[in-house]
């Protein structure tokens, strides 16, 4: 059985399953789990299992740090196919972290923080019914804010949505949680690139862990900001949570810069990830980027 998901906690060393136990034991039900004997150590050793109603929560601590590209793969031949098999959740690559580490604008600190650590503790929900994604991805923040709760804890990491976020901010967020919204912001990305003069695109990665499309916006900064889209966007997201993949090809939206976006249905994003999206372009904006087109054929 794959994981449905997953989160890490990174930390400068490795908290032993003695001291997962007691941070954990006051969400639920715990019991250990030996793991298959002469397993890859991606796929994980010895653990803490946290039942969810039929559902499950396996946490294990991985004394390493995040694989380096490409010479940790190079020296084990098992590491990429151990990703592929979703050892890290089903939305996980190699460069995630890389590339979270590259669009830290969201948390600016990450670049300096995140790469100190040596170990960490992965946390993946197992399904044994229906989707439940915002459920499902809620049991494992509470999980993992449980688990930051040991010493030596740097920071959080959702692989899935390239996201890097600060100790406290996943506290806070976690304590200001109310029946909606969802803190989309913990479990996705936004990332920002120009591309010559004033045209710039901004995304969404990660949304797919709430089996939904990412967001790629094209905009010209001489009509709008970057702040304004990512808000733009974030809405768009919580938006489509509440009422589920609704937005279709040709749909125009109000946009944040006084003019209709339209919606793009576009097979392959200009961003890696490669993945599908629903591009927004709004009428006064920019034509997509042949530079970046170019790069993306290749």
């Amino acid at each position: 059985m794959k994981p449905a998901q997953c989160f890490l906690v990174l930390f400068a060393r490795a908290p032993s399953l003695h001291a997962l136990d007691s941070h954990l034991r006051a969400l639920g039900k715990l019991r250990r789990h030996d793991g298959a004997p002469g397993a890859h150590w991606a796929e994980g050793g010895p653990s803490l299992v946290l039942d969810l109603h039929g559902s499950e929560i396996r946490v294990d601590g991985v004394k390493r740090p995040w694989p380096r590209i490409p010479n940790d793969f190079a020296h084990d031949e098992g590491l990429a196919e151990k990703f592929a098999e979703g050892c890290f959740g089903p939305f996980t690559h190699p460069e995630s972290y890389w590339r979270a580490l590259d669009h830290p604008w969201t948390w600016k600190e990450s670049h300096e923080i995140a790469p100190r650590h040596q170990a960490f503790v992965r946390l993946r929900l197992y399904r044994s019914g229906e989707p439940a994604p915002v459920s499902e991805l809620m049991a494992l923040t509470r999980a993992a804010v449980a688990v930051m709760g040991d010493y030596g804890a740097l920071c959080f990491f959702a692989p899935g949505g390239e996201a890097l976020r600060a100790i406290d901010t996943v506290q806070r967020e976690l304590k200001q949680i109310g029946p909606t919204p969802a803190p989309v912001d913990l479990w996705t990305n936004t990332r920002l690139a120009s591309y010559g003069g004033t045209a710039q695109i901004m995304d969404t990665v990660g949304m797919s862990q709430l089996d939904l499309p990412d967001l790629q916006a094209q905009y010209s900064t001489n009509r709008i900001g970057y702040r304004q889209v990512d808000a733009f966007l974030r809405n768009l997201c919580l938006y489509l949570i509440d009422k589920g993949d609704v937005l279709r090809d040709g749909d125009r939206l109000p946009g944040p810069d006084g003019a209709d976006w339209e919606v793009q249905a576009i097979a392959q994003s200009l961003l890696e990830p490669w993945r599908p999206v629903l591009q927004l372009v709004s009428a006064g904006g920019p034509q997509r980027p042949a530079t970046l087109e170019h790069r993306r054929e290749q």
